[in-house]
C-alpha cells in the first residue's frame, strides 16, 4: 500500500538535492576551518577575532535552523497530506536540526567564554596604548 506524500516531481527534486548535500556535507566543516584558523591566527586581536568568528558561526547554525523550519513550512503546505509530510521532514531532516543546534550552543559558549577572557586578560607585555 502506497500513501502519496507529496508529488513525484517534488520528491524527485528534493531527492536530488538531499543526496548532494549529504555527498558533499563533509566539505563545509573543512572550509571553515580553512577560513577560520588563518584567520583567527594572524589577527591582531586574536582573542577578539575568535569571539566574533564563534558569534558569526552560532548565527550561521542559527540560519540554518530557521532554514529547515521554513523548508518544512513550504514543504508541508504544498501538499494535500501536510501532517504527514511534515513528519517525514522531521525524520530527514533531524540529523540536521540536532547537530545545527549543538553547533549554536559550542559556538555561544565559547563566544562567551573568550569575550570574559579576554575582558579580563592584563595587555601584553612589550605593547603601549597609542590613544
Amino acid at each position: 500500500m502506497s500513501i502519496p506524500v507529496a508529488e513525484a516531481v517534488d520528491l524527485e527534486r528534493a531527492r536530488s538535492g538531499y543526496e548532494l548535500i549529504d555527498r558533499l556535507g563533509w566539505v563545509v566543516p573543512l572550509v571553515w576551518a580553512g577560513v577560520v584558523l588563518p584567520g583567527v591566527v594572524l589577527a591582531r586581536r586574536r582573542l577578539r577575532a575568535l569571539a566574533l568568528l564563534s558569534f558569526a558561526t552560532a548565527v550561521g547554525a542559527g540560519l540554518v535552523l530557521l532554514g529547515v523550519f521554513a523548508g518544512r513550512a513550504v514543504f508541508a503546505g504544498s501538499t494535500e497530506r501536510a501532517e504527514l509530510a511534515g513528519a517525514v521532514w522531521d525524520v530527514v531532516t533531524e540529523g540536521l536540526r540536532r547537530e545545527s543546534l549543538i553547533v549554536v550552543v559550542v559556538a555561544l559558549v565559547v563566544a562567551i567564554l573568550v569575550t570574559l577572557v579576554a575582558w579580563g586578560a592584563p595587555p601584553l607585555a612589550g605593547r603601549r596604548n597609542r590613544a
